[in-house]
């Protein structure tokens, strides 16, 4: 009888603690991408979402500590205004965790689906919470970076030029490597063609992936850096660059095509596909390391098996007193 009077005596806490841990269940649902479609920045929008859970966890705490006959009431304020704890327990990597939490997600170094390397490790951004930020790798795995780390180590962020350019396109470099026989002039001018190719397959992938996927990817680049994607597409077209003479590997030629961080993959791998095809097609013989290797053998054997002018060696003096000495004579006819 007893804890049903503690439970309608703490109704609100309840109903509070229900609403809130709802509310960061569906806040956690949406996607980052969803986020950005209606203007709302994915990082704020996890931080309200742990809040809520926070909350929702106090209120539980709350309600059972009233059920086994503790007082509660003042003890928010209580906690708020206990400078001397959190001054105690300050150097704890506990609260040096949730401090570098705040800092994070206040001063946004990177977004939730950027692509940053931090401690040495490089993923995805998945969410940011209080005491850690958690990543994605290419390989599907997640890795839980302390947030301590995170503020404190140096972070390249691989989706976000900080407004510097004000372009969204990340430049993906395809390397090519020919024999120094090649008809360089004809190598540039296929490669050239295949990045008008290029270019027209760039803005019917980005067609697709509006079509597919919503616009969440067009909206986030016109958020994020100011431009259409269609329009920052248009101005970057891809480039052929030579390098120059690569001392073992022949001629070197890049293929630079642009596009948006998230499709770096599916461009690098469509780019050197009609790279190799519009080569083959044309004539031109990619640089092969074991060609080269199967040369160096042979022009070794041949060095090795010239005959040397043979040394004969002449004792001088009697064995063991060091005065034996080597000269050098012609073979007898």
């Amino acid at each position: 009888m007893a804890w049903l009077e503690v439970l309608e005596l703490n109704k609100m806490y309840i109903a509070c603690a229900i609403v809130s841990y709802s509310l960061n269940r569906f806040l956690m649902s949406v996607k980052s991408w969803n986020y950005s479609a209606h203007g709302l920045n994915a990082l704020y929008m996890r931080f309200i979402a742990h809040s809520l859970q926070c909350y929702a966890l106090y209120s539980v705490l709350v309600v059972c500590a009233e059920m086994l006959g503790f007082q509660t009431h003042g003890l928010g304020l209580t906690l708020l205004t206990s400078g001397s704890v959190i001054v105690g327990f300050s150097t704890q990597d506990v609260l040096k965790n949730f401090a570098a939490g705040i800092v994070i997600i206040f001063t946004k170094p990177f977004e939730v689906r950027d692509k940053i390397t931090v401690d040495g490790k490089t993923g995805i951004v998945i969410d940011v919470g209080f005491f850690t930020t958690k990543l994605k790798t290419p390989s599907n795995t997640g890795i839980c970076v302390p947030n301590s780390k995170v503020a404190a180590a140096t972070l390249t962020n691989h989706s976000d030029n900080y407004g510097v350019l004000k372009t969204g396109m990340h430049r993906i470099t395809v390397p090519i490597f020919m024999r120094t026989t090649t008809d360089l002039a004809l190598a540039v001018e296929t490669l050239k063609k295949v990045g008008l190719e290029m270019d027209q397959w760039l803005r019917q992938k980005n067609e697709d992936v509006k079509s597919k996927q919503g616009p969440a990817l067009h909206v986030a680049h016109l958020h994020r850096y100011g431009i259409k994607l269609e329009l920052d597409q248009d101005k970057h077209p891809t480039k052929v660059n030579i390098i120059g003479h690569h001392m073992t590997a022949g001629f070197e030629i890049e293929l630079q095509c642009f596009c948006n961080f998230q499709l770096h993959r599916p461009v690098f791998n469509e780019a050197f596909q009609r790279t190799v095809k519009a080569l083959q097609l044309a004539g031109i013989e990619l640089f092969d390391s074991s060609t080269r290797e199967r040369r160096l053998i042979e022009k070794e054997g041949s060095s090795a098996g010239k005959t040397k002018r043979p040394v004969e060696i002449e004792n001088c003096g009697e064995v063991g007193s060091g005065g034996g000495r080597a000269r050098s004579r012609s073979p007898r006819r």
